[in-house]
């Protein structure tokens, strides 16, 4: 497995100094940010973003999160289909091979049937916008109850109905964790659906009360993520582990002070990080 970093964790930086700031710490690949990489491109072109990566000898392993893929209005999923169109292109001209994407807040009234046609119904038409740049998507459940898709058993039901198809699972220890996934039903899932595993830490508290910024640095937390890594290491996985940590201490920090503390404190993991 191959470390690299979500440019979220360096949420104050801008496009170029998380990028410097990753490759000064370490890290040869990252997960960029849609936020800030959108900011970037609107002052400059896919060729200064190839031209920035390749500087700094970086590799893209996703684009993301897009969010709110589900339950759209046809103006609101035509918008959607035409940034992940435009995503697309990006990935596919800095070599990254999958754009993130999760679903919208659950609509009340809404069983768990129509969620699984309807989680299912906009993956497959997004696939059908990305391929053809030979781009694949990435499905993240969000271990939050608001979430219209929230548990491992969701997505993993959604991408199994594409199969075939450039499509797979960007998981995340932080949403395990929160809904209660334990490393031996994290090992039964396909090592070839997993196009990201994610790794960040969590503070004690309530899974009601969790919100993004309970994310701490590995080992400052409680989640099982040395059995977690070691449940998708044992299945076969041998692809990226991205660090995302939001936690509002990194955001006081410089980039390069943030990326340098986050690298050192997952070289702990590093020996199954690193295996394959």
């Amino acid at each position: 497995m191959r470390t690299c970093l979500n440019l979220t964790t360096l949420l104050r930086a801008d496009l170029e100094g998380a990028v410097e700031a990753a490759a000064e710490a370490g890290f040869e690949a990252v997960e960029l940010w849609v936020d800030s990489l959108e900011r970037f491109l609107a002052t400059h072109t896919v060729d200064d973003l190839r031209a920035l990566l390749e500087r700094h000898r970086m590799k893209v392993v996703s684009i993301g999160d897009i969010e709110s893929i589900t339950f759209c209005t046809r103006e609101q999923f035509e918008e959607l289909s035409q940034n992940c169109e435009r995503l697309a292109a990006v990935a596919r001209a800095v070599s990254c091979p999958s754009l993130v994407v999760s679903a919208s807040v659950k609509p009340r009234g809404v069983d768990a049937s129509a969620i699984a046609a309807e989680a299912s119904s906009a993956l497959g038409r997004l696939l059908d916008v990305v391929e053809p740049a030979g781009v694949g998507l990435a499905f993240a459940f969000r271990g939050f109850g608001w979430c219209a898709v929230n548990s491992l058993a969701q997505v993993r039901d959604a991408v199994d109905s594409h199969a075939g198809r450039h499509v797979g699972l960007a998981l995340d220890t932080f949403d395990l964790h929160t809904r209660g996934v334990q490393p031996a039903e994290i090992a039964t899932v396909n090592p070839e659906q997993i196009f990201v595993m994610r790794m960040s830490d969590c503070n004690e508290a309530h899974p009601l009360v969790l919100t993004d910024s309970d994310r701490v640095l590995p080992g400052e937390g409680v989640v099982q993520l040395d059995n977690m890594l070691e449940a998708v290491w044992k299945a076969g996985f041998s692809g990226p582990v991205s660090l995302k940590i939001l936690c509002p201490r990194l955001w006081e920090l410089s980039a390069p002070e943030a990326a340098q503390l986050v690298m050192a404190t997952a070289s702990q993991y590093s020996a199954g990080l690193r295996t394959g």
